[in-house]
């Protein structure tokens, strides 16, 4: 359960998605927000509310997944600064990766939204590996489907 009166870090994929804004409004009743969220060229629009301390974390070029290293790590770095000035209570993260950020930049108790299944394929296997070692750490898990748990019969902490 989340406590009121917390600095909250939430960690976004992008800033114009209307899911993350609503859950956005909705944990912002438990304590200060602060947003780090990447830039896509293609999504414009439908920014989070101005209320809320917003970090650009830098553009994610579609489908450069090689260039990603060095903004992932920049992220990291921004992230922990911040988290050792501020003292966030919490991070929550809307996608694996930024779940991975949140630890790395030390803050020690985080919740993940699943809005997406993970192929179980090709680079998508070592990805469930990484969830599956998340999960086992991670204080909360929000699957946006009932039909996403299905997916992760079998794993002893869901």
């Amino acid at each position: 359960m989340i406590k009121k009166g917390n600095n909250i870090f939430i960690l976004a994929p992008t800033h114009s998605q209307p899911r993350f804004h609503k859950r956005v409004d909705n944990l912002s009743k438990y304590g200060e927000i602060t947003i780090y969220y990447y830039s896509r060229s293609y999504y414009k629009q439908n920014h989070f509310n101005n209320r809320y301390k917003k970090i650009n974390l830098g553009e994610i070029k579609d489908k450069k997944y090689h260039k990603r290293f060095s903004i992932i790590k920049k992220a990291v770095q921004t992230i922990r600064k911040d988290a050792n000035k501020m003292q966030p209570k919490l991070f929550y993260a809307f996608s694996l990766d930024l779940a991975v950020i949140g630890f790395f930049a030390g803050i020690k108790i985080g919740f993940i939204e699943i809005g997406d299944i993970i192929n179980n394929k090709g680079f998508g296997r070592l990805a469930r590996i990484i969830e599956y070692l998340l999960f086992k750490k991670i204080q909360g898990i929000i699957f946006t489907s009932p039909a996403f748990l299905y997916h992760y019969k079998g794993w002893k902490f869901i």
